[in-house]
């Protein structure tokens, strides 16, 4: 297994790890009985998963295809980092809704990555039916 069949079985794994937490944090958002702070938990976690697809996608444009590499794709993190700051500027202006909300779901991803890193890893079988079917969902072939 190449190094860019790996990266994208551990991004993919990450996305599924990160929306599990997110669907339990917002779940466990209904306990606090607050819309407010539910709407931020939802919206910060859906900014997060996509957040992290963006990047993935200009990571895999600018290093993982081999065929076609493109390094200057790496000038788009700087408009996708100054969207990352408008969204969390007006987000915190707005109020529209609770902001410790909306950073607790940002952080489902962060969890995600933590586990992750601290090794936990998808099951062999998992890995093998990725490799076998040739899953070119994020355009690794």
């Amino acid at each position: 297994m190449n190094l860019a069949t790996k990266a994208k079985i551990t991004v993919l794994f990450i996305e599924k790890l990160g929306l599990l937490i997110y669907t339990a944090l917002a779940v466990g958002s209904l306990w606090y009985v607050s819309l407010s702070v539910t709407l931020g938990v939802i919206v910060g976690g859906a900014f997060a998963l996509l957040n992290f697809r963006l990047l993935w996608t200009i990571v895999v444009r600018a290093f993982l295809d081999p065929e076609n590499p493109r390094p200057l794709t790496l000038f788009l993190l700087v408009p996708k980092f100054l969207g990352i700051t408008l969204v969390v500027f007006v987000v915190a202006k707005c109020g529209w809704f609770n902001i410790v909300g909306f950073f607790v779901g940002t952080l489902s991803l962060f969890g995600a990555i933590v586990l992750v890193g601290a090794g936990v890893r998808p099951k062999d079988d998992e890995l093998d039916e990725q490799e076998t079917t040739g899953d070119t969902e994020s355009g690794i072939k």
